[in-house]
């Protein structure tokens, strides 16, 4: 069986995806400093040793929205999380973490 008729048979059975393209957001190549990795070499053995948060964002129809996310690193268990429409430190601050 050749390749062009795996394909008619793969588009007649709707098994045809089609990939978006990737959008590389992280910008890694700028003259600002980096933070150094404070916890390495540190061995985590009990919850509430180590938290880390990220902050992601997601889009929506006219909009984005963005999600800020505190872990903690031994339980992987999700110990606050915020939406907001902003990165403002002013509006991120008065609001309440969920947890």
């Amino acid at each position: 069986m050749n390749h062009k008729r795996v394909l008619r048979i793969m588009r007649e059975e709707n098994l045809i995806v089609h990939l978006l393209s990737y959008l590389k957001t992280t910008l890694s190549n700028h003259h600002l400093g980096r933070y150094p990795n404070l916890v390495k070499g540190i061995q985590i053995v009990r919850p509430n040793q180590v938290w880390c948060g990220d902050i992601t964002y997601i889009k929506l129809k006219k909009e984005y929205a963005y999600l800020s996310v505190l872990m903690d690193v031994f339980t992987r268990s999700i110990r606050g999380w915020q939406i907001s429409k902003s990165l403002d430190t002013d509006e991120g601050s008065q609001q309440i973490w969920c947890a």
